[in-house]
């Protein structure tokens, strides 16, 4: 009996070790936990630099005295400083003034008076690694007009040997205030934990080492993280949830209120036309992916946003590099702050598909408050109003006026809800009765077809010339685009701004949200367009949808040369219309062999109505209706 009992125990144990053991091969399998060690830089250009050698050591003055005395009979004075990288190292070159003489009574007796360069190695150090640099002067040269070694007597030499290192040794940078930022930050992008301790990420943050390059000083930054590599089996595509959606949009929106704000921030600086033009395109083209991932509920990217994240931060980041270097003082602190934090979360993404970081509405509004030193600003508010400053940085001009504040038509007046129950055809007969005056209470009917089309013809005509004379546009392109006006009205919705639904005027609304006759997405052009006011007002409506196809025309077709392709001038109106569709990555799909045949259709139906309209066919629209 015991000796059964040891051979049970001993079967037990030995099955126990298997099953362990097999555990752990698929834990090892489906897991792979690791140490590594992240770098990101904080660079500074050498424009930086010398803004910064002009603040803190010429204290914004063209001219710094580093020796001399009262009677101005001796002085050495340095001018326009530069700082310069040669051969992997960094320089001070100035213009310096050397003036000794005697002075005699009230008079000073010249005895030297050269003009000429100083240029001054410099050793970059990291001396505290929570992020203190500092410069320091190793040689001095003396160079003539010419850019040659001087030759001078031993009195300048010894004057610049000794005087020039003391001003510019006060040259440094001090980042503990932007790495602390990023300690504080980074804990509400790791907040789920996964990436292993989190206070040993924020604890281990530190300036490495100084990296001198062609164009800049680089301070690399370093942190250790412990991550788990987990092996995710791919799952099959599902659709989102409603709960899913709108947990999804919510932080969507979030998000884009932060890429607005941030967009704004950098606007406020001196930008190329290109800058402005790809600021804008990556918060349009952002807002359309939005509405991809809404109306196809695809839930194969679990992440969307993250993703969404890193490839805005890599198309931005030299914008905001360049703005960095032109902002004076504590702003240029923020700047860098912001650009460091956004390395940090762009380096943990390299380092694979690795879970534990994720963007929180806590940690977005962390981060764009690092451009900003006023708490009382909401950088994550959502405003469905147009925005002057945005309009302005992309040269919208003026906010289109508002509509009356009269709201949307309701149409629920006792009598017309009653006549509407009773008999539709009583109630289209009284108003076929009356001269239809206003377009916003009025949805076509058999009876007002003719007259409601003209009076549309009139509006989107009006609204043609009239976005003419605001937005300047070559005379050679002025038919072209008053024909797209109208066609993009007719491929939208029939020239139609409302439906009536239940005895209300609701206005035309697609399943992505798209609003009114031009079908306006408010998600896509927020902050442009007044939301309220594209669905209440045919007029409003109008009046933006031709600002939209006037930008694209002129911005994108125009500017990128699609008519000097084969197509001529077709080209413009078919690309223009494909980017007021799809965003500007769609400009060129028309032409395009991969284009999917869903768009290729869309496409084609835009252009047969185009062809119609150019061939003088205007009310062509009506065929949109079954009335004989």
């Amino acid at each position: 009996m015991r000796c059964s009992v040891q051979m049970t125990a001993f079967s037990y144990a030995r099955k126990l070790m298997k099953t362990l053991a097999l555990i752990l091969a698929l834990f090892c399998i489906s897991y792979n936990t690791f140490a590594t060690t992240l770098e990101f830089p904080i660079g500074f250009s050498t424009k930086y630099l010398t803004r910064l050698l002009k603040e803190t050591v010429f204290k914004d003055s063209e001219a710094l005295s580093i020796w001399g005395d009262e009677s101005g009979c001796n002085d050495l004075v340095l001018l326009n400083p530069v700082v310069i990288i040669e051969d992997n190292k960094p320089y001070v070159l100035a213009d310096v003034k050397a003036l000794t003489g005697w002075v005699i009574g009230e008079r000073c007796i010249t005895l030297i008076d050269w003009q000429g360069k100083v240029k001054a190695l410099q050793r970059a150090d990291v001396i505290d690694s929570r992020g203190l640099i500092s410069f320091s002067t190793l040689d001095t040269e003396l160079l003539d007009s010419q850019g040659n070694r001087a030759l001078v007597s031993n009195t300048i030499w010894n004057l610049a040997k000794e005087n020039v290192h003391i001003p510019l040794d006060k040259l440094s940078i001090d980042l503990i205030a932007a790495v602390d930022e990023i300690r504080e930050l980074l804990p509400l992008f790791l907040a789920n934990g996964v990436l292993g301790s989190t206070k040993k990420v924020v604890n281990s943050l530190h300036i490495e080492r100084l990296s001198v390059e062609p164009q800049q000083v680089s301070a690399m930054v370093s942190f250790d993280i412990d991550t788990v590599r987990r092996e995710v089996k791919p799952l099959p595509q599902k659709q989102l949830s409603t709960i899913e959606l709108e947990q999804f949009e919510e932080t969507w929106e979030r998000w884009d209120a932060f890429l607005g704000f941030i967009i704004k921030i950098a606007g406020r600086n001196t930008l190329t036309s290109d800058q402005v033009n790809l600021l804008l395109e990556t918060l349009i083209d952002t807002r359309y992916l939005l509405v991809d991932v809404l109306t196809s509920r695809d839930s194969s990217n679990a992440d969307p946003i993250r993703e969404n994240f890193i490839q805005v931060w890599q198309q931005l980041a030299p914008v905001f590099r360049k703005v960095s270097t032109d902002v004076k003082g504590r702003e240029s602190l923020y700047f860098l702050s912001f650009i460091a934090a956004a390395d940090a979360l762009e380096a943990l993404d390299k380092i694979g598909p690795v879970t534990g970081w994720d963007i929180t509405v806590d940690g977005l509004r962390r981060l764009a408050r690092l451009l900003i030193d006023d708490p009382g600003i909401d950088p994550l508010k959502i405003d469905q109003k147009a925005d002057p400053e945005l309009r302005q940085i992309f040269n919208f001009g003026p906010a289109l006026e508002l509509p009356p504040a009269q709201g949307i038509p309701t149409r629920d007046e006792p009598l017309i809800n009653w006549l509407n129950m009773i008999s539709p055809t009583v109630l289209a007969n009284i108003e076929s009765d009356q001269d239809i005056v206003d377009l916003d209470k009025t949805v076509p009917n058999r009876d007002n077809i003719d007259r409601y089309l003209f009076r549309v013809k009139e509006l989107l005509r009006n609204t043609s010339y009239g976005t003419l004379m605001v937005n300047p546009l070559q005379r050679q392109y002025h038919r072209l685009f008053h024909h797209m006006i109208f066609t993009t009205a007719w491929q939208e919705t029939c020239w139609r701004q409302y439906k009536l639904r239940r005895g209300r005027l609701r206005p035309v609304t697609s399943s992505a949200g798209a609003l009114g006759m031009m079908q306006i997405m408010p998600i896509v052009w927020r902050g442009f367009y007044d939301s309220d006011s594209l669905g209440n007002s045919i007029e409003y409506n109008a009046a933006a949808g031709g600002e939209i196809l006037h930008r694209y025309l002129v911005r994108y077709a125009i500017r990128k040369g699609e008519h000097k392709r084969k197509g001529g001038l077709d080209n413009l109106a078919r690309a223009t219309y494909a980017a007021y569709n799809g965003g500007p990555r769609h400009l060129n799909r028309y032409r395009k062999a991969d284009t999917s045949d869903s768009l290729k259709k869309i496409d084609a139906a835009f252009w047969d109505k185009f062809v119609k309209i150019r061939e003088g066919n205007t009310l062509a629209v009506k065929q949109c209706y079954p009335y004989e």
